[in-house]
């Protein structure tokens, strides 16, 4: 089995290196802290960083400057994603960042976009209003009743292909 090689923190106890070449032996030979959490860059992927916290659960994240500003995105947990999958999500995001994109940006867009239930809710305030009547009142029931199933979606993910 393939050990990091340790160091002694000042109060004598032994923590991993902050840089490792990722595999799996390693990740999962690596002892989780007592407390907070504990962060190890990849040496052959730049940008690349495993968190472990203090209840050993092990994530993937991307660390870049994006402009003058620092960028953390998770790319997800070890386990479900391999080190050889978060190394080209890395290497694929970085070529976006190098592209004059900021996917961590683009994913807060999303993030902030309505979906389809908060549009209903905002025509119903206002429409209502405007005093519909009984017909068409039937009527949108019957339609928002069909559309409930994808009512959760953002209106962007919405296609004729997915109604």
């Amino acid at each position: 089995m393939v050990r990091p090689s340790l160091k002694l923190a000042d109060d004598g106890t032994r923590k991993p290196p902050r840089r490792l070449t990722f595999n799996k032996s390693v990740i999962e030979a690596i002892k989780p802290p007592a407390t907070g959490r504990l962060q190890i860059h990849d040496t052959r992927q730049s940008g690349l960083i495993l968190r472990i916290n203090a209840a050993g659960s092990r994530a993937f994240y991307l660390y870049r400057r994006v402009g003058n500003r620092p960028v953390k995105m998770k790319l997800g947990n070890y386990g479900v994603i391999t080190v050889e999958q978060a190394r080209k999500r890395v290497a694929e995001i970085t070529g976006q960042i190098a592209l004059g994109r900021d996917p961590a940006e683009e994913r807060r867009r999303k993030r902030g976009e309505l979906s389809l239930n908060e549009l209903h809710e905002l025509y119903h305030e206002h429409h209502a209003k405007l005093r519909s009547t009984p017909k068409t009142l039937v009527a949108e029931a019957s339609l928002w009743k069909a559309l409930a199933s994808i009512k959760a979606r953002s209106l962007s993910s919405i296609t004729p292909a997915v109604m």
